[in-house]
């Protein structure tokens, strides 16, 4: 689960990155025009959709295997608290890049 939140966190941090770089340059004269077919903002936005979607799936899977360890290991996991966490992060860099 650790390594599926580190995935989904690069995917998000690398889309909103992407997204602001080129925003940057666009608003500083310096960088091509923003309408194309695939622009930085749908780059951007699909990269954090990734990542969200990833962790959303990886998290359900998560949940399922814990349903069944839960006999025999009754502890909490808290991957799970990490994963609702850049949940949120992500959902927030998706809100900037759709509403600029």
């Amino acid at each position: 689960m650790m390594a599926w939140i580190r995935t989904a966190t690069s995917l998000i941090t690398f889309g909103l990155a992407y997204y602001k770089f080129f925003m940057y340059l666009h608003q500083q004269g310096t960088g091509k025009p923003l309408h194309h077919f695939l622009s930085p903002r749908t780059f951007g936005m699909m990269m954090i959709g990734i990542g969200l979607f990833s962790l959303a799936v990886a998290t359900v899977q998560h949940q399922r295997q814990l349903t069944k360890l839960k006999r025999e290991y009754p502890e909490m996991s808290v991957s799970l608290y990490a994963a609702g966490l850049i949940s949120i992060v992500g959902i927030c860099a998706f809100l900037e890049a759709v509403v600029p």
